[in-house]
């Protein structure tokens, strides 16, 4: 037994010491085996999450690899695993016991931030497109005046040509 508590301090300095008192950590939480997947250890941890995000804290956890599934179904986060080895029994036994935190408020600025970022985003690739389409027309229009303007002028150019030719051609002959 004093292996195990002994592992469990040093987890609990490790991973979730630097939140000192400013954490709602949930001790040994245990469900009555004819309560269990019944709901019952979520309504606990429910109710600790609250507590904690009143209080703008997070809330921590060591938990067994079964009460471990509930903890990361409820958005808890691993951050490190503890063994707690009972040595000199006949059995030596082992358990792994993960340390989990839950951060209140945090995952929804991160997704509000990410979707502030990804309209930005958005928006720039707009502008972009925008300013492209734009100078495309401009080149377009610029293209389509370039021709008018080599439509134009050889007409003008063989038109001139053409009458002092025919001009010309009407003078000599007519001499």
């Amino acid at each position: 037994m004093v292996a195990f508590e002994n592992a469990l301090a040093g987890g609990f300095a490790e991973h979730f010491g630097r939140y000192a008192a400013k954490q709602v950590h949930l001790w040994l939480l245990a469900t009555h085996p004819a309560w269990r997947r019944l709901g019952a250890g979520t309504l606990l941890c429910q109710w600790g999450m609250q507590r904690a995000a009143a209080n703008g804290w997070p809330t921590t956890v060591l938990a067994s690899p079964m009460g471990t599934l509930l903890y990361k179904r409820l958005g808890f986060e691993l951050v490190g695993a503890v063994t707690v080895h009972a040595a000199g029994d006949a059995d030596d036994e082992k358990l792994l016991v993960t340390c989990l935190v839950h951060h209140h408020g945090q995952e929804q600025q991160r997704e509000q931030q990410q979707h502030q970022e990804q309209e930005q985003e958005q928006e720039q690739e707009q502008e972009q497109e925008q300013e492209q389409e734009q100078e495309q027309e401009q080149e377009q229009e610029q293209e389509q005046e370039q021709q008018r303007q080599d439509q134009i002028e050889p007409r003008e150019a063989g038109a001139s040509h053409g009458f002092w030719t025919r001009w010309f051609s009407w003078l000599s002959f007519t001499r």
